[in-house]
């Protein structure tokens, strides 16, 4: 977690630890508090270079670290997001130490390879492994989130932010279970957008996509950032579904179900 004081308390849920930096350190040079919260658990450890051993582990969770990043400005809270219980006491160490979080993304996946032509050959172990981090954990975080929203003013932003992919509208049938869990997340941030609007609380779903509207596997976390800050500071709700083009910022596609290889 990267922490600076501020009227705003930036979270983010992240498994992507590369673009969460680079939005915390853009938070800290606007003078927030950006907090980041990893999932070390992922079954892609390649996106979490800095957490690498126990000994890191441990240090970055010791009592005298956590207090050191008042002043360092850095701090770290180990959470499996496969444990609802695990979600609750990230936000209670949050809001005990730095108060309530105006601004929630959660950039959390997970996903088992299934046989390109049998998706149903997918181990129902790994469904029920991979489904609840996509959709049951995104949807506990983002009622601990929208408890939160309702005790904040006015003033702070009160934003939720659901990293997606294109699986929502596309299908390729090797990411079944991610697929699954992010429609049901899309779902889940469309409800949201319109029951919690004249609140002022803002849910979106955001998905980076190539010039011509298709997928993008390798996206940029800069690009990530600059639209989830920009996200952050608007008054008001904007189109739920955030699909984003590098150099363009959002752009509005008029997306088809359709099969992808």
């Amino acid at each position: 977690m990267r922490v600076h004081k501020s009227s705003q308390l930036y979270l983010s849920l992240a498994g992507s630890y590369a673009g969460a930096v680079k939005l915390d350190c853009k938070a800290l040079q606007q003078g927030y508090w950006a907090v980041t919260l990893d999932d070390i658990v992922m079954r892609t450890p390649h996106h979490d270079p800095l957490l690498r051993t126990d000994a890191r582990l441990k240090r970055l969770n010791s009592a005298r670290f956590l207090e050191s990043f008042k002043v360092e400005g850095l701090a770290n809270i180990k959470s499996d997001f496969a444990n609802s219980d695990d979600v609750v006491n990230a936000f209670k160490r949050v809001n005990d130490v730095f108060g309530i979080p105006s601004v929630v993304v959660y950039n959390v996946s997970a996903s088992t390879l299934a046989p390109p032509q049998d998706p149903f050959g997918l181990p129902l172990d790994a469904f029920n492994r991979d489904v609840p981090i996509n959709v049951t954990i995104a949807f506990f975080a983002a009622q601990q989130d929208a408890f939160g929203f309702a005790q904040l003013s006015a003033s702070p932003s009160r934003t939720f932010i659901y990293t997606g992919n294109i699986l929502n509208v596309t299908i390729i049938p090797s990411f079944l279970a991610r697929g699954v869990g992010k429609s049901a997340g899309a779902h889940m941030i469309w409800a949201a957008s319109a029951a919690y609007k004249d609140r002022g609380f803002k849910f979106y779903y955001g998905n980076e996509r190539k010039v011509d509207g298709t997928a993008k596997y390798r996206v940029d976390g800069g690009t990530y950032t600059k639209l989830y800050w920009e996200l952050a500071e608007e008054k008001t709700q904007g189109p739920w579904m955030q699909t984003f083009v590098k150099g363009a910022g959002y752009t509005k596609l008029d997306d088809q179900y359709a099969f992808s290889s």
